[in-house]
């Protein structure tokens, strides 16, 4: 639409472009090393780990628990949680990917560049957490009524929070 036509503009939820946030990191990931680094963190620090947080709740997959046919909106919802969850996978492929070639780029700088003592030391983790991970459906129940508001009570941040906080700790026992 050219200016004159713009009468109205929509906003929707950027999650139906880059639902996990990872295309700016991605991006500054690709530029000369060390960045997204400074250079002095680059020489001290020994061990990154990026986590993603996939807020989704997957609301749009109970189709096959019935013998009937979808509904119109089930099919939409569905249809639309299929696209984001697909683009969401091809984002954190190559996140994973990017971040193999960013730690060898950081380590080469840092052995080459920066002249840095046990130049190799350089290790990159990557975590990803998932709300719809969560299996208790009072939990669940409790996420989706807080799900794409544009401004949360102190008690859906605490509630929020500590589940990142659990979603972590167990992140982090698996490995």
């Amino acid at each position: 639409a050219t200016a004159p036509d713009l009468r109205y503009l929509k906003l929707l939820d950027g999650g139906l472009v880059d639902n996990l946030a990872t295309r700016h990191l991605i991006s500054s990931m690709r530029d000369p090393a060390p960045s997204p680094l400074s250079a002095e963190q680059a020489r001290r620090v020994t061990r990154v780990v990026v986590i993603v947080a996939d807020a989704s709740m997957r609301i749009g997959g109970d189709m096959s628990k019935s013998q009937d046919g979808p509904g119109v909106m089930e099919t939409v919802t569905a249809s639309v949680d299929a696209m984001i969850d697909n683009a969401s996978r091809a984002s954190l492929v190559t996140l994973a990917q990017e971040i193999r070639r960013w730690r060898k780029r950081v380590i080469r700088w840092r052995c080459q560049v920066a002249a840095a003592r046990e130049c190799t030391s350089f290790e990159v983790e990557f975590l990803k957490l998932s709300l719809a991970d969560i299996g208790d459906r009072t939990t669940a129940a409790r996420i989706l009524q807080a799900h794409n508001k544009l401004s949360l009570t102190a008690g859906e941040v605490d509630l929020l929070s500590g589940l990142g906080r659990q979603l972590l700790a167990a992140s982090l026992r698996r490995r």
